[in-house]
């Protein structure tokens, strides 16, 4: 073999590089090449005559290569036995975990409060109100009954579908018969005194309210003419604790109609109208979304058309997410029957998407279908069926 290839070959072998068939086996694809050797040590282990070994058997200084010609005293050896395996230690066995006590009382700096105190380590370092989700139980969160002024929420909402409820919203109406007509509400209800809890979305206790609102009519295609108007103020006392809620109390009603209508329809019949009632209701959460409710009202005082018996029930759907753009759907029913018609009355849907605030306030977009008799108590001789678009803001 020339002598330049065959150091060609111990350098290569110096770099960990050298084909097996240089060592005495044929190339690879040779008709008698052998399987592949698991291992390309030499069958001393590495070990070359009177050298050390060294961490690999290619890895030899210049010093261990002839100075002259000729091949080294290695060279053709066969160097596919394994080497021998390198010295191994148990692994050390890991310290048992400690349990983990999560109770306030383990920590070393834990101090017990006062008598009659919560200690601030029972208490969240940032407290946040989750939304609650549809279909949850309501929850049954106790806390401490307190005198509150102007507290926030009601005990006792407003029906949503309820067209005389006070509150601030417009709906687009359409009839079969009278064309377009706008109801607008400007009004509200809120709590002025409660002993009770200070949750605003589902408060628990007594609560003293005042509601009051003007609920009027436009006529979009007579110059926006203001065609009646329902005056109606209230002192409701409600109470109630987890799912039950209780409403007593009075309210006025009196029906006006607009002067611009009195002059364009001079031969109209006034009819001045007027209940002082008290009202009785009652109203079950089977989920914090949903409630259905059912109210009485007896008039001690009436004049024009008006008599004493009044009632109405109907169902609410609506969620308690609070805080989210997203909003959440609702939906809303309510039947209302009125003596003076021999307990004819209306029928009122509606549905659409809300939003609502942390106080629980709430804010609504959606339809409203109409059918019964006249909204405006002025004009109730008139039957009505009216679909719209509705905007409601409930306090």
């Amino acid at each position: 073999m020339n002598t330049y290839f065959r150091w060609f070959l111990i350098a290569l072998a110096g770099i960990g590089i050298c084909p097996s068939w240089c060592w005495g086996q044929p190339p690879p694809g040779h008709p008698s090449s052998e399987p592949k050797q698991e291992s390309i040590l030499p069958p001393d282990g590495g070990k070359l005559p009177g050298k050390p070994l060294y961490a690999s058997p290619w890895r030899a200084t210049l010093q261990d290569a002839p100075s002259s010609g000729g091949s080294p005293s290695w060279a053709g050896q066969n160097l596919g036995n394994p080497a021998p395996p390198l010295p191994t230690f148990p692994p050390e066995a890991p310290e048992p975990l400690k349990p983990f006590d999560t109770r306030p009382e383990s920590h070393p700096d834990f101090q017990p409060p006062p008598p009659g105190e919560k200690s601030s380590w029972f208490l969240p370092e940032n407290p946040v109100e989750q939304p609650i989700e549809l279909g949850q139980p309501i929850p049954l969160k106790p806390q401490p009954w307190t005198w509150q002024l102007l507290p926030q929420g009601l005990i006792y909402r407003s029906y949503l579908a309820g067209v005389k409820e006070p509150r601030c919203g417009i709906v687009f109406n359409h009839d079969v018969r009278y064309g377009w007509v706008w109801d607008i509400g400007l009004g509200g209800r809120i709590g002025m005194i409660r002993y009770g809890s200070d949750d605003p979305l589902h408060p628990e206790g007594v609560q003293l309210d005042f509601e009051g609102a003007a609920l009027l009519r436009i006529d979009p295609e007579e110059e926006r003419d203001l065609v009646a108007c329902d005056y109606r103020y209230g002192i409701p006392l409600t109470w109630g604790s987890g799912p039950i809620r209780t409403k007593f109390g009075f309210y006025h009603l009196s029906a006006h109609l607009g002067d611009e209508f009195l002059l364009k329809n001079p031969g109209f019949y006034r009819d001045n109208y007027v209940r002082d009632s008290l009202v009785f209701g009652k109203s079950l959460y089977l989920t914090p979304a949903l409630r259905f409710y059912g109210e009485v009202a007896w008039a001690f005082n009436t004049d024009g058309r008006a008599k004493p018996w009044e009632f109405q029930c109907g169902m609410d759907f609506s969620p308690l997410r609070i805080g989210q753009w997203r909003g959440a759907p609702f939906l809303a029913l309510n039947g209302h029957w009125r003596q003076e018609f021999d307990y004819h009355g209306s029928f009122t849907v509606q549905t659409g998407w809300q939003w609502r605030n942390a106080h629980g306030a709430t804010f609504r977009l959606g339809m409203q279908y109409y059918r019964g008799k006249s909204e405006q108590w002025s004009l109730a001789h008139r039957s009505e069926d009216k679909i719209g678009l509705g905007i409601w803001y409930d306090f």
